[in-house]
């Protein structure tokens, strides 16, 4: 009797088995979304008759005298659960705050009519207002989007899967690389961001169609604390990768320990990679045939969910390219085989020369480029030459 009570114990799941068993992420989604759902509409609409009034005003007026209103209405956005939206308002400010000085201030020592650079500023502001335009339109119809594109959209607003449920989630299925990484700071957060590729099975190439065999794995860090420790670049990821709710290309988590805290402590996971790429495994990554098709598969993700921020872009066969009489802030260009080119935002000198030498004329061949696309350029993360060999740019 005792021996069969001990078996029966064995069987039960444990408390963690069974809450992932449970667990229905979907059903976890539109629960959150109903919760949430009246705060997040009255930002939203306070955002749009925000912007209805700053069209009228005009968007040269705000380089003067908008930086103090757009904070005020990022504060307000932090207290309607709009943290995406509060993010990109204070970027706006950021920018109103230092270009529109600097705008005003080249529009009275360069009164030339062919001077286009004061206009720069404006259309960056232009740019901004229109991206915070989309997220406002969108979001008062999110209901009527497909749950992909609503979780995509109100993921850029600022509600977020909570990591504790992403962790009762199975992993991902096939064998990821950690490929490129960005670091961004504003203010006191930081943001890093590690992109990661499926590797075919061997002897088949990709069979993944666009960006659906390229994830992204985001870490944060606030104030001193430092970042969680960063997938190995160039590797395999050791560790079991669990997926957030959206479109491709997807979210990923990649720490496996549960309770790992964000902040500095002994108690986080040591996230390590599984052995380096040989030159041979970098074909099986799902890499575009030409730049062409690279921007092709941005367009296809943008046309599913255009409040993307930002997306991979991957390609094959480019070498890097720069004019011999130009100058050191002239703008770097990737080259594929068919002559198709695309500029590169990468300012810092170092960075540029080593992309150089390895994508170069003088360089070992054509290479693979991963680059992160945005509405304001394409800026470099990584280039891997024939030999296997990663070269970064940041």
């Amino acid at each position: 009797m005792r021996q069969e009570t001990r078996q029966e114990t064995r069987a039960q799941p444990s408390a963690p088995e069974a809450a992932a068993r449970d667990h229905d992420p979907r059903a976890a989604w539109e629960e959150r979304w109903a919760e949430k759902r009246p705060l997040v509409a009255l930002g939203l609409r306070d955002l749009a008759l925000w912007l209805e009034d700053a069209l009228d005003l005009g968007a040269a007026q705000l380089l003067h005298a908008g930086h103090a209103r757009v904070l005020d209405l990022a504060a307000r956005m932090m207290n309607v659960e709009c943290r995406g939206v509060s993010r990109r308002l204070e970027r706006l400010a950021a920018l109103l705050g230092d270009e529109g000085r600097w705008a005003h201030e080249r529009y009275a020592e360069a009164p030339r009519p062919d001077d286009l650079r004061p206009l720069e500023p404006l259309e960056r502001v232009s740019l901004a207002l229109g991206e915070l335009w989309l997220l406002a339109s969108a979001g008062a119809r999110a209901d009527a989007l497909p749950f992909e594109a609503r979780v995509d959209l109100l993921t850029e607003v600022g509600l977020s899967e909570p990591p504790k449920e992403v962790r009762l989630k199975e992993p991902v299925a096939g064998d990821w690389a950690a490929v490129g990484a960005a670091r961004e700071r504003e203010g006191g957060l930081v943001e890093r961001r590690t992109w990661l590729a499926r590797l075919a099975p061997a002897g088949r190439r990709p069979s993944a169609p666009g960006l659906a065999g390229w994830a992204v794995c985001l870490d944060y860090a606030f104030g001193p604390a430092p970042l969680p420790p960063q997938l190995a670049l160039g590797e395999r990821a050791a560790v079991p990768l669990r997926p957030f709710e959206g479109g491709a290309p997807r979210r990923l988590l990649a720490h496996p320990l549960e309770g790992a805290a964000l902040g500095g402590s002994e108690q986080r996971p040591i996230v390590l990679g599984a052995g380096r790429l040989r030159p041979e495994e970098w074909a099986r990554l799902p890499w575009a045939e030409d730049l062409g098709e690279a921007l092709d598969w941005r367009a296809e993700a943008l046309a599913a969910a255009p409040w993307r921020d930002r997306t991979p872009l991957a390609a094959r066969g480019v070498r890097v390219a720069c004019s011999a009489a130009s100058g050191e802030g002239d703008p770097l260009w990737a080259v594929d085989a068919r002559g198709a080119a695309l500029p590169l935002d990468l300012p810092d000198l170092s960075a540029r020369r080593r992309l150089l030498a390895a994508g170069g004329e003088e360089g070992e061949g054509a290479c693979c480029l991963l680059a992160e696309s945005t509405a304001r350029g394409h800026r470099p993360l990584c280039l891997v030459t024939p030999r296997g060999e990663l070269v970064y740019a940041t």
